[in-house]
């Protein structure tokens, strides 16, 4: 995990001394999310992290008129400020080649 970090803050966003780098990412990424503090303040960075939940977007989209939805200023804010932004996306995995092969042998109706 150390590795996919140190690529992430060194190649793909050059993180240098005094950055701000925003990090959004599910829970289900926490290893990596660790790995990213330790890299940008190996760096001398000020990490800030936004966890996404797919669920909890959701939820917000169901429960709001989004006619009348704005995006809100502090939001706007950690974007413009941020020098870095490192994205994550991931979900547990489920798959299971046991079941799979299963799943394929027997006669499904």
């Amino acid at each position: 995990m150390q590795k996919h970090a140190e690529v992430l803050v060194d190649h793909s966003v050059n993180i240098e001394t005094g950055d701000n780098v925003l990090i959004q990412a599910p829970l289900i990424a926490e290893d990596l999310i660790v790995a990213l503090h330790e890299q940008i303040g190996k760096r001398g960075a000020n990490p800030m992290i936004s966890m996404h939940s797919t669920r909890a977007r959701q939820a917000f989209i169901n429960s709001c008129n989004l006619v009348d939805f704005e995006v809100p200023d502090h939001k706007i804010a950690c974007f413009e400020e941020a020098d870095g932004i490192i994205v994550v996306s991931g979900e547990l995995n489920t798959y299971n080649p046991v079941i799979w092969t299963l799943k394929r042998m027997l006669p499904i109706e």
